[in-house]
């Protein structure tokens, strides 16, 4: 970011409802995913400001978050590590829709390429507790087998969804709103 440069988001007011399922698209470099990032509180806005609910619990699902991982446990340890109750049988559910079946939870996250560490990161927020869900092209590193669970998932939570993707298909199933960026 160069502060120098023309702000990518200016004079914007908007109010997420406790049930909206919103779609940020818009071509690249336009501020999507910025929008998603001041929402979750990882960036700062340089004037103005943004409020949220009191209740709020958000999980970010960014396309540079995989920093959050710790690299000395297994995707299974990561992901027991994760869910409320530690329950390994959850976990190793969630590493099979992670694509991680089998002896591949067993991998430590040291070793995984950075497409592998996207799916432990999106994984761990299956199995955290929130009801806003920030989610940055959550389906690019998915087969479509996963893509169609992940699918699932989503249209169960409830909460509400502000998504950036390009997958067409996955937004028509999920959100019921469009907010474009120009």
């Amino acid at each position: 970011y160069d502060p120098s440069s023309e702000p990518l988001i200016s004079d914007l007011s908007l109010s997420i409802g406790k049930q909206d399922r919103i779609a940020v698209i818009g071509p690249n470099g336009k501020g999507k995913t910025t929008l998603l990032a001041l929402i979750a509180n990882e960036l700062r806005p340089t004037s103005g400001s943004i409020s949220m609910s009191t209740s709020a619990q958000i999980q970010y699902f960014g396309q540079t978050n995989i920093s959050r991982l710790e690299l000395r446990r297994t995707v299974e340890e990561e992901f027991i590590a994760t869910h409320p109750e530690h329950s390994r049988g959850v976990a190793r559910s969630i590493a099979g829709l992670m694509m991680f079946e089998g002896d591949q939870a067993l991998k430590k996250i040291s070793v995984l390429s950075g497409g592998e560490r996207s799916r432990v990161l999106l994984g761990k927020i299956l199995l955290t507790p929130a009801n806003c869900l920030l989610l940055d092209e959550p389906t690019n590193h998915l087969d479509i087998e996963r893509f169609d669970g992940l699918e699932s998932y989503f249209a169960q939570e409830h909460g509400w969804l502000l998504l950036v993707s390009h997958d067409r298909y996955f937004m028509d199933k999920l959100v019921e709103h469009l907010f474009v960026f120009e």
